[in-house]
């Protein structure tokens, strides 16, 4: 989660909260940004959950 919250203040200039819960894994992560992000900004995160179908 540490990762994963320097990467996006790092990569997204204009936010202004994250509401994360890890348990046995990432349970959640709400992000709250000024503008809209694009899906492709937010698939490029590298410290993001990945997720299988």
């Amino acid at each position: 989660m540490l990762s994963l919250l320097s990467e996006v203040t790092g990569k997204v200039p204009l936010w202004w909260g994250l509401d994360a819960s890890v348990g046995h894994g990432v349970q959640k992560v709400w992000a709250f940004f000024e503008q809209p992000l694009e899906f492709d900004d937010i698939a490029s995160l590298e410290n993001a959950p990945h997720f299988s179908a």
